[in-house]
């Protein structure tokens, strides 16, 4: 279902000295093409509330690398950290279609906007180092879409840099609002109101800031401390330091599950190649084990799962995941786990032990381990059943991740 949703336009501009720059004439123009427009479409998609392209069922082939819906973030503005809805904003950038990098792509900039660090550290790196080999100067960059020497690949990455560094809203001035961790940076950088702000970070802090005019320091809002991830991550409940100390062992019985949903039957993946079930449990993050379960209706990757009967035997009361080597998108966000006396997997046999997140939502990297989850449970099972509910992307082609711990936190 399509809902209707705008935010209010920016309508007031106000010269150095206060004097309106912007005649009535033009002022009512404005206001009269406002009232015309449609609102911004907004639909669910994978249970998420979304910006969406266009109105009603969402069923247009689309003929380029593009992102329309986005252009709410950038260059329109209408959402980013100092404004309204930032979750919808987030969740639609996950959500996007096309995610290629480099040439006129956008998401460096969308993705500094809504103070995605990582995102944009990526697609900045990637954009600015893409040089022709071809061609002599660095600042050649390979022709992507269009032509040699290339600009566009430039042009984003350079702006996705300037925004990771310094944003202005209205009088605000963001310092740093995506700022990656480990990276130390020295940048003088002009912002709104004929204003230009000088700043050294270094270690994971502020060693030197200069703001010209010196009033304008007022208007600094420093988002240098901010998580790297977004506020809007749901809360882990039940989350843990440390590890989990596993049950489970390479050799264990495993058996690969898709289209399968808890409480009610298994149905077996018999999957070719060398990314199959038994990866999860190897001990290697050098593996992975990768599942589409595509059925047609929910997002691949919900649904898949492991089977699992482990030779050691005990109560488990947490789990901890490995991220698996690429495409953050097939992370896996949410899952159940089930304990069974019956090694087939009977749908009766089935008690849920567990339903949430997987504390994935701020992203670990690639293989690496996210946090220790606990959970209640007084029982010792024979067999384990772990189902994914939710991926990271919406339009992903399957789920992944390169181990699965389950047992009971590390002391």
């Amino acid at each position: 279902m399509v809902s209707a949703y705008i935010h209010p336009p920016f309508l007031t501009f106000a010269g150095r000295d206060g004097d309106d720059v912007v005649g009535s004439s033009q002022r009512r123009e404005w206001k009269r093409l406002l009232a015309e427009l449609p609102a911004l479409p907004v639909g669910t998609r994978n249970g998420k509330r979304l910006l969406l392209p266009y109105t009603g069922e969402q069923t247009a082939k689309s003929h380029n690398g593009e992102n329309p819906e986005l252009y709410a973030i950038y260059p329109f503005r209408l959402f980013g950290l100092t404004r309204p809805d930032l979750d919808l904003a987030i969740a639609s950038f996950n959500g996007r279609r096309c995610k290629q990098k480099g040439c006129w792509v956008q998401d460096p900039i969308q993705a500094a906007m809504l103070g995605l660090a990582e995102v944009a550290k990526d697609y900045t790196s990637f954009a600015l180092t893409r040089r022709d080999p071809a061609l002599k100067f660095p600042a050649f960059w390979a022709h992507g879409n269009d032509y040699q020497p290339d600009q566009d690949n430039g042009g984003n990455g350079e702006n996705g840099l300037q925004n990771m560094l310094l944003q202005s809203d209205g009088r605000t001035i963001l310092l740093l609002p995506a700022w990656p961790k480990g990276w130390d940076v020295s940048f003088r950088l002009h912002a709104a109101f004929q204003t230009t702000v000088s700043c050294r970070f270094e270690q994971g802090a502020v060693t030197s800031l200069q703001v010209d005019p010196p009033q304008r320091r007022a208007d600094i809002l420093d988002l240098s401390h901010r998580a790297s991830a977004p506020s809007t991550i749901r809360p882990v409940p039940g989350l843990r330091p440390g590890t989990v100390r596993t049950l489970l062992a390479a050799g264990d019985q495993v058996i690969a599950l898709k289209q399968t949903v808890a409480g009610k039957a298994s149905v077996r993946d018999d999957q070719p190649g060398g990314e199959g079930a038994a990866n999860a449990i190897d001990g290697s993050l050098s593996s992975k084990y990768f599942n589409r379960s595509n059925d047609g209706a929910n997002p691949s990757g919900v649904g898949s799962g492991l089977l699992i009967t482990p030779a050691a035997s005990g109560i488990v009361t947490a789990f901890q995941i490995a991220t698996a080597n690429d495409m953050p998108d097939r992370d896996p966000l949410a899952i159940t786990i089930e304990g069974s006396d019956d090694s087939q997997g009977a749908p009766a046999s089935f008690v849920l032990l567990y339903a949430g997140v997987t504390g994935l939502d701020a992203d670990p990297g690639r293989q690496h381990w996210g946090p220790c989850i606990a959970f209640a449970n007084a029982k010792a099972f024979t067999s384990y059943r772990v189902l994914v509910t939710e991926t990271r992307g919406d339009n992903t082609d399957g789920t992944q991740y390169s181990e699965f711990r389950l047992g009971t936190p590390a002391p």
